[in-house]
């Protein structure tokens, strides 16, 4: 006993330590970035998102709000104020543990502690700036005051129930399951008090009390509540939100389904292991004790998944971690067993070592495996595009992710396209093209969402009217580079051609597709089209089209490569812009790029060969006449050049 203080002293230091690991590497999401644009709003700006039936709550936010104004906004100080509610946490848990056990509660307390300090889910959610650790610690402390209510009359329980209530509510409406789990709870501790009259009227007059502080936002509460719908989170059956919540509370979210399925098995035979000493050592008592942490596990998840399938779908790991304290609990009684004898002592030392072995793997895939990342990394995205930007280069942002707009700081112009959602098509392709006059290099972060860009038209746009010239991928995000055409006559070989009366071929190039596919934004354009390929490799051709009047009809642009007697070594035919945008839609003076893959044949035969293309009628097969200079090809082919097969 007299060593407890420095061994929970030590535990909540290792915590410390943990969930601060990395945190400054980390780039903020989007919702964290948001978060931090909110509280350095002007306070009535700020306070302003909270009014009416939104969905969330402001207490964080205001929190948060003093936090950064000292320590400033960068991704450690953002996210201090999780971390500490996430270390705070553990005291909390021991003590709550002491209540419930007595003087054994110290030892089940420790283990507790330790299970907490290296529990991935709430490592991964203390490092994330958002109010759901504060919504954790807030909900475990308005169940331990609960419990101190039910059993004793002292008026410093019940002013903290309602001042741990009252903040939880105003944290995360979430806080309605935690108060309907204290009701529950306080009903398998009502029928023991001697004076269950007294202790009922506390108990509703401490809830009434919190309801009343919370008044403000009762209102708007209950109104979002029964209107506010999203559908960013899939609908789960029961059974997949059972074994995530397993899984998630045990491994959290950095391993696999697989490999979780594989490794909570050990979490469950330490559960199992704390409920069969719960029920043989306790009798009555330790039954009680039983039914009342299974209850507090079950509640919640339970009011979660109700929800889902009464209103829109909101089950998400993190939201189970209200059940988390009871089944650390469990854990920890059944880790206590190492002090028993026999086979229940093995049991335990086995499970321990599952356990910690299991945990450590989770989290070094969570601080250590790309895959598992938090979100985009932001960090690196925006550390890519400033070493490779130009002056007068410009950002497309594709969608309004927050994560982007905080790490990038103004430091490169960035404009958001489409502007709003629904997508204004006419207003998009105007600002596009106004763009693609008056920027040297443009960059695109192409990302489609169901609720802004969900068809891909900025993207779409610019495939057909700039020359792409880069891509790098990042984790769930890409990185583009385009090259207005008239911007860059070097991108190109020039040509003199015409197709029928009113298409002009202005230039192409012609690359090897894995060489296109590979190219980084700052590697140099090759001077000169490709002369040389070998058998077996594709060719990327991309051509600039003109419209000098309007096409009354769709043609098919073909690409044909010819040996020197006129055989076919491989062709492509297709509609342009690989098949978005026939040419019956081109308008006067609209320029358009044009990609095609040529495959050459693993046996084509060595030798010269000759590239040409142009277009024809599919439903007749006729050719349009081609002029190319002042000669008039008799094959209705404008010749581009030789291309060596070696």
């Amino acid at each position: 006993m007299k060593k407890t203080p420095w061994v929970l002293l030590v535990l909540l230091l290792f915590a410390f330590g943990l969930r601060l690991y990395g945190v400054s590497r980390l780039s903020l999401r989007g919702d964290e970035a948001a978060t931090v644009f909110a509280v350095r709003r002007p306070w009535g700006e700020m306070l302003a998102l909270f009014q009416g039936p939104t969905p969330f709550q402001p207490l964080y936010h205001i929190l948060l709000r003093g936090l950064v104004r000292v320590a400033g906004d960068g991704e450690l100080a953002a996210r201090f104020l999780p971390i500490t509610c996430g270390v705070l946490l553990l005291p909390l848990l021991y003590a709550l543990a002491r209540r419930l056990w007595g003087r054994r509660g110290h030892s089940i307390g420790l283990w507790a502690v330790g299970l907490a300090a290296i529990n991935p889910m709430l490592i991964w959610d203390a490092q994330d700036n958002r109010m759901y650790p504060l919504l954790g610690l807030l909900s475990l402390a308005t169940i331990y005051w609960a419990s101190r209510v039910a059993q004793a009359p002292a008026r410093r329980a019940w002013v903290a129930f309602v001042l741990c209530a009252t903040a939880a509510l105003y944290t995360h409406y979430l806080a309605a399951f935690t108060l309907l789990t204290a009701n529950a709870l306080f009903a398998t501790l009502l029928w023991r008090q001697p004076r269950r009259g007294a202790a009922l009227a506390r108990w509703l007059s401490a809830q009434l009390a919190a309801v009343a502080l919370f008044a403000p936002r009762l209102w708007d509460s209950l109104t979002a509540a029964a209107t506010f719908t999203s559908d960013f989170l899939p609908a789960l059956s029961a059974r997949e939100m059972a074994r995530r919540t397993l899984t998630g509370l045990t491994l959290g979210i950095s391993l696999d389904a697989r490999m979780a399925g594989a490794l909570s098995p050990g979490f469950l035979t330490v559960g199992a292991l704390g409920a069969h000493a719960l029920w043989t050592e306790g009798r009555a008592a330790g039954r009680r004790l039983l039914a009342w942490l299974l209850t507090y596990a079950l509640l919640p998840v339970a009011a979660i998944a109700a929800f889902s399938r009464w209103r829109f779908p909101i089950y998400d790991e993190r939201y189970a971690l209200l059940a988390l304290p009871p089944v650390l609990l469990l854990l920890a009684c059944g880790l206590a067993q190492v002090a028993a004898r026999g086979w229940r002592r093995w049991l335990a030392v086995a499970g321990l070592i599952w356990i910690v072995a299991a945990s450590a793997y989770a989290l070094h895939s969570y601080y250590f495996d790309p895959a598992y990342r938090k979100g985009v990394d932001w960090r690196a995205y925006v550390a890519r595009l400033l070493a490779c930007a130009r002056p007068g280069d410009l950002l497309i942002q594709n969608y309004p992710d927050p994560g982007l707009t905080y790490h990038l700081r103004e430091r490169l112009p960035r404009v958001l396209l489409p502007e709003s959602y629904p997508v204004d098509e006419a207003a998009t392709v105007a600002a596009l093209q106004r763009l693609l006059e008056t920027h040297p290099r443009l960059w695109l972060q192409p990302q489609r969402y169901a609720r802004w860009d969900a068809e891909g038209l900025v993207a779409a746009w610019l495939e057909r009217h700039a020359l792409r010239v880069a891509e790098e991928r990042f984790r769930n995000v890409r990185l583009a580079l385009y090259l207005p055409p008239g911007a860059h006559p070097e991108a190109y070989r020039p040509l003199e051609a015409t197709l029928g009366d009113g298409i002009a071929l202005l230039g192409y190039r012609l690359e090897r597709r894995d060489e296109w596919e590979r190219r980084r934004a700052d590697d140099p354009l090759p001077a000169e089209p490709l002369a040389t390929c070998a058998p077996g490799e594709d060719l990327t051709l991309t051509l600039l089209w003109r419209a000098d009047a309007a096409i009354p009809a769709s043609y098919t642009v073909f690409a044909h490569l010819y040996d020197a007697q006129m055989r076919l070594v491989t062709q492509h035919d297709g509609l342009p812009a690989e098949g978005a945008y026939p040419t019956g839609r081109w308008r006067v003076g609209e320029v358009i790029v044009d990609r095609h893959t040529l495959h050459v044949p693993a046996d084509a035969a060595r030798g010269e060969c000759r590239l040409g293309v142009g277009m024809y009628l599919l439903e007749s097969g006729v050719r349009l006449p081609a002029r190319q200079g002042d000669a008039l090809p008799p094959e209705r082919t404008v010749w581009l050049q030789a291309v060596e097969i070696e």
